[in-house]
C-alpha cells in the first residue's frame, strides 16, 4: 500500500516536472513572438513616419507648403479612421 502511494506520488511530481517543462517553452516562444512583434511595430511605424515625410515634401515642391500639409493630414486622418473602422468591424 505505501509503495504504491509512493510510486504514485513520484509519477505525479515527474508529470508535474515534465508540465512545467512544458509551460516554459512555450511562454520563451511566445515572449520571442511578442518581442519580433513589437519590433516589426516599431519599423512599421518608422516606416509610416518617413513615407509621409517623402511624400509631404514631394509635395510641397510642387505645391504650396501649407496645402502639402494640409493634403498629408486629411489622407493621413482618413486612413487612420479606415483602419478604426476595420478594427472595430473585424
Amino acid at each position: 500500500m505505501t509503495g504504491a502511494l509512493a510510486e504514485l506520488l513520484i509519477s505525479a511530481v515527474e508529470l508535474v516536472e515534465l508540465e512545467g517543462r512544458s509551460l516554459r517553452r512555450k511562454v520563451q516562444g511566445l515572449m520571442q513572438s511578442l518581442v519580433m512583434m513589437l519590433a516589426a511595430g516599431a519599423m512599421l511605424i518608422a516606416a509610416s513616419v518617413w513615407l509621409t515625410w517623402a511624400l509631404y515634401t514631394a509635395l510641397a515642391t510642387a505645391l504650396s507648403p501649407a496645402l502639402a500639409g494640409l493634403i498629408i493630414g486629411v489622407t493621413s486622418l482618413l486612413l487612420a479612421g479606415g483602419f478604426l473602422w476595420l478594427s472595430r468591424k473585424a
